[in-house]
């Protein structure tokens, strides 16, 4: 069997790829380029993820909301760079935006991560990103949020040279790793259990002291 090894092939491969880990597959006809961004990327994540900010904002500007919305993102982006609002967001009219959630270091704080489950990524293939006909295209855009303003192209990708272990020493690394975690995530569930009984042990005894059943004025300190 012949492996196709043209850089269409290649780039199709990280599509297909990105796709099964949760990328939503977009096209051009989603691409603003006047604004590089994917409005209604944009605004669903805003509305699904803070609806009581998105409420406020309707308030004062009313049917002008999308627009106003759009023209604070994009004069942040260019006052202050992608980076700069994707990390800290933007505030107006009392309002403040985040336009992404970071990944927590762990899982003990879980609404951190579920928070960081809501984030939405997308890719575009041959983005044309000019704007007129037949202009230039980027093989790949990765979006944040339907934030487009950075591309990749698979051709450095492609000729770039990579240093790759024997496979029996990635299948030995994976190995490790799978055990590694494992006890890891085994740790995880036993603290978690811990915190849970510790939490129902609390609100016993705040049931008890209330009803009168422990009387803690002869308690020691």
């Amino acid at each position: 069997m012949t492996t196709d090894t043209s850089e269409k092939a290649f780039q199709n491969d990280i599509i297909a790829h990105l796709v099964s880990t949760g990328y939503h597959k977009r096209g051009n006809e989603n691409y603003n380029r006047a604004s590089c961004l994917d409005p209604e990327l944009t605004l669903k994540f805003i509305q699904d993820t803070q609806e009581r900010e998105w409420k406020k904002f309707q308030r004062v500007y009313g049917e002008n909301a999308e627009r106003k919305y759009f023209y604070r993102l994009i004069n942040g982006i260019d006052k202050k760079g992608t980076i700069n609002v994707l990390r800290n967001g933007f505030k107006d009219v009392g309002c403040h935006f985040e336009l992404f959630y970071p990944k927590p270091n762990n899982r003990k704080n879980l609404d951190l991560f579920e928070q960081f489950e809501k984030n939405i990524f997308s890719v575009i293939d041959e983005l044309e990103y000019e704007q007129k006909e037949d202009g230039k295209r980027l093989d790949l855009v990765i979006s944040v949020k339907g934030v487009t303003r950075f591309g990749i192209s698979t051709y450095p990708i492609k000729n770039s040279f990579v240093i790759v272990p024997p496979l029996h020493e990635q299948t030995a690394i994976a190995n490790f790793l799978d055990k590694a975690t494992s006890k890891i995530d085994k740790t995880i569930k036993i603290i978690e259990k811990k915190i849970k009984l510790l939490e129902e042990n609390k609100k016993s005894l705040i049931h008890y002291v209330v009803t009168g059943k422990v009387d803690v004025r002869k308690s020691e300190v």
